[in-house]
């Protein structure tokens, strides 16, 4: 059977993977962790001037950028516009 779909969501599966050394699912799994750990708990509201904060999946993408690549904090920055959020 041939199925563009599947072969799309294989595609962007081990883009993923390249991209940030880890499977989208794991992904997920993490990211669920670290909204659950106390860790991060500054990053489920806003900050003193009521800015909210940046998503926790960037954070986790950021991370694993940084661990998976030898990004620096900067690329990480102008990459996910992390600061701009």
């Amino acid at each position: 059977v041939d199925n563009d779909l599947v072969e799309e969501e294989d595609l962007l599966a081990a883009k993923f993977r390249t991209r940030f050394r880890l499977p989208y699912d794991n992904f997920k799994e993490l990211v669920e962790e670290c909204k659950k750990s106390p860790f991060f708990r500054r990053w489920h509201g806003t900050d003193a001037a009521k800015k909210p904060s940046s998503p926790i999946e960037l954070l986790v993408l950021g991370a694993l950028r940084y661990l998976g690549r030898g990004w620096t904090f900067d690329d990480l920055e102008e990459s996910n516009k992390l600061f701009d959020y």
